[in-house]
């Protein structure tokens, strides 16, 4: 998710296409007091605390899937796999953990 911080509307079209069950509040933008800067981030549904990014930097197979869909790779999204080159631009994946 703070891969998208810069990019909210990618971030929008992801938020969109989630179910209409998934209680997107989990995912906005919190302040992280170990990192001293705010980013897009998961949270608890309940007291809305941040999960850092080193507890949620796992793989999605040890998720649930809530949500797939195809994204039309425009500039802003080839810009943002760009700046990763550890992605494989053909089969490029977020999750969230909820």
């Amino acid at each position: 998710m703070p891969d998208l911080t810069d990019h909210p509307h990618l971030l929008a079209q992801i938020l969109q296409r989630l179910p209409s069950s998934f209680d997107r509040k989990v995912i906005q933008k919190r302040y992280s007091h170990t990192q001293r800067r705010s980013y897009v981030s998961n949270g608890c549904a309940k007291c809305n605390r941040l999960f850092g990014e080193f507890m949620v930097a796992h793989e999605p197979s040890e998720t649930d899937r809530i949500a797939t869909f195809p994204a039309r790779l425009d500039s802003r999204w080839l810009a943002l796999l760009s700046s990763h080159p550890d992605i494989e631009i053909s089969q490029p994946a977020w999750w969230v953990r909820a």
